[in-house]
């Protein structure tokens, strides 16, 4: 963040004959962080980034795309909403970039009108190939949707035939045709080409895998058990519909009278899988039920004991797991393990169950979108409400902190400190006008700048001038005046060659001394307006502040305690949830158990007519025992 900013703030100052390309880099590089915030999921960070776009004339309307795609992504379906259809109305000119994602999430809400709206706006020249076949796929699937399924299959046609995109779209359209209740070749040769040009990922191979389970589970339904068996085989034994697959070929073959065959795939599913799932569950009262099929009744009342006491047994661990469930302390856990930081719908959920004894349950109950859902909501709110609490800290902090620092300008006396600093500039000021004129004064004499001693001098030949001048007067003939007019034309001429010889030194030191005064007179109007400054803000600089943090501290605040009401409210909307999960799985265990219950009085039932009819058992005996 640092080096880009250091790097936009160098491009800003670049010359105006490149400040167009300028501009147009630093927007550039401005939607690429966003665009990160935002495909990091860090929502904070990008609406911050969109926040300081706003009424930028540079961006026009793309802000408000970008605004409606983060607030789908948040949750806040209304708001986006309201900002979709403003851009709708008024119109103007956004990124293709920008269209796309806000077409993504309007897909995943299942809102294909406003998905096909937001593609139209899409040139897909100007996004990356697989944004372009991932563009192509949400279209087609919202035709499909919105009951165009011509222009679906013509656009279909068009995606590249190994694309995992293109198998997502065939995906659809087989289920549009299963619905409409088609079976002829057209299907079949649909159904071959999406798992045939499939690449080689897991990611194709699951959906390889349900494109098969969807197709055998629809051809069974119209008795063509061939054809069924053909797709379901084609199911892999290690993904996420084996199971369903292992239960559909079990009924395949009971339908084609292969009762033996039967039995391997429902055993192999009781072995391997969750028990409470509904598939294995009904393969368990599916192998009795073979059994009878066979005619081996003995066999098959022993399978329907059996049973009874699987779920019997399973009925016994849902009590217990009930009570457990209602210390939320599963919960808790489950929070623990997520180790994303990030918030959003779309952010993924570690569905670990960290409980051994009641994970067979919660498992099967996180496999539920709308729980997920829930789950989700739940660590969003938990993760706003720990954020407010850190901003509620970092305020708390900054409270005191600005209540510290303007006790501290308040005490602080800076007019002592004033009045020093304008008497020192005064000085300096007066010291270096007298030494200007000084310096310019001697600079237009011929012999200039003496030392102190030379003044000295000078001042003693002047009043020996005088004297010379006294004794001409008096014209004695006793004294000999020119002997001291030699001597005194003699120390002047002496006097005068020192000092010419010294002036350019002199001058030089004086010029010296006239910089440094200068530069001391400077810093020292420096340090007056430094003064003047500190006596200025001394009162004002946190004047206002404290009540602003004081504000948002308590906004702050009331939002911690709405976050926290929301968080309790949805812990108890996924524990009531679990609760009723927990409910249905034991009314379901029970209507098992009452089949089974019914199977085994039947079979014996059953069993003690044969013998009646068989002569074993008179039938007055049986009357009696009545």
């Amino acid at each position: 963040m640092k080096f880009l900013f250091f790097v936009l703030v160098i491009t800003a100052g670049l010359s105006s004959a490149h400040a167009l390309t300028s501009e147009q880099e630093i927007l550039r590089l401005q939607k690429g962080e966003y665009y990160f915030h935002y495909l990091t999921q860090d929502f904070p960070a990008a609406m911050s980034q969109v926040s300081r776009w706003r009424g930028q004339e540079a961006m026009g309307k793309e802000v408000d795309v970008m605004e409606a795609a983060m607030l789908l992504s948040l949750g806040l379906h209304e708001q986006a909403q309201a900002i979709f259809e403003k851009i709708q109305s008024e119109g103007g000119v956004s990124s293709s970039q920008s269209w796309f994602y806000l077409a993504r999430r309007w897909f995943e809400l299942g809102e294909f009108y406003n998905t096909v709206y937001c593609l139209q706006q899409v040139e897909f020249e100007k996004i990356q190939r697989d944004y372009q076949l991932e563009s192509q796929f949400m279209t087609a699937s919202s035709y499909m949707e919105l009951g165009e399924y011509n222009r679906a299959q013509k656009l279909i046609t068009k995606m590249p035939r190994s694309s995992i995109w293109t198998g997502y779209a065939q995906h659809n359209y087989i289920i549009a045709m299963i619905y409409g209740n088609s079976s002829g070749r057209s299907l079949n040769l649909l159904i071959e080409n999406a798992t045939f040009y499939l690449p080689k990922s897991k990611e194709a191979n699951d959906l390889r895998d349900r494109i098969n389970l969807i197709s055998g589970i629809h051809y069974l339904g119209l008795g063509k058990n061939r054809s069924a068996n053909k797709y379901l085989k084609s199911v892999s034994l290690e993904g996420p519909y084996t199971p369903a697959a292992l239960l559909q070929y079990g009924w395949a073959k009971v339908e084609q009278g292969e009762y033996e065959q039967a039995l391997q795939p429902w055993r192999e599913l009781q072995t391997r899988f969750n028990r409470f799932e509904p598939d294995v569950m009904e393969s368990m009262l599916g192998v009795p039920r073979l059994f009878e099929l066979m005619g081996a009744y003995t066999q098959a009342i022993k399978s329907y004991e059996s049973i009874e006491k699987r779920l019997l047994a399973m009925t016994g661990f849902v009590n217990a797991t009930q009570q457990e469930l209602k210390s939320a302390s599963w919960l808790d856990s489950w929070l623990e393990v997520q180790t994303d930081s990030r918030w959003g719908w779309q952010t993924p959920l570690d569905s670990t169950v960290p409980f051994d004894d009641v994970s067979g349950l919660l498992q099967l109950l996180l496999a539920e979108d709308l729980v997920v859902k829930d789950m989700r909501e739940y660590r969003d709110l938990i993760i706003l409400s720990q954020y407010l609490r850190e901003k509620e800290e970092d305020l708390l902090l900054w409270q005191k902190m600005v209540k510290q620092r303007r006790f501290d300008a308040l005490a602080r006396d800076v007019k002592p400190m004033f009045v020093q600093a304008k008497k020192i500039l005064v000085t300096a000021k007066n010291d270096y006008e007298e030494l200007l004129l000084y310096v310019d004064s001697s600079a237009q004499k011929l012999f200039s700048f003496p030392t102190s001693t030379q003044e000295n001098s000078l001042e003693k030949l002047t009043r020996s001038t005088l004297n010379l001048e006294m004794l001409l007067s008096l014209n004695s003939t006793t004294r000999d005046v020119e002997l001291y007019q030699q001597r005194w034309a003699r120390v002047r001429g002496i006097l005068l060659w020192q000092m010419n010889e010294e002036k350019p030194a002199m001058q030089w030191q004086l010029e010296r001394n006239l910089k440094n005064t200068k530069q001391y007179m400077t810093q020292a109007k420096r340090q007056l307006l430094e003064a003047q400054l500190a006596d200025n803000w001394s009162d004002d600089s946190w004047r206002g502040l404290d009540v602003r943090v004081s504000k948002i501290l308590q906004k702050t605040q009331a939002l911690k305690l709405l976050a926290d009401q929301a968080v309790l409210e949805s812990k108890n909307n996924i524990l009531l949830k679990s609760e009723n999960f927990i409910v249905f799985q034991k009314n379901r265990i029970n209507d098992y158990l009452s089949q089974a219950r019914l199977s085994i009085a039947r079979l014996y039932d059953d069993a003690l007519q044969r013998r009646i009819a068989d002569g074993d058992i008179p039938s007055h005996q049986v009357g009696n025992n009545d």
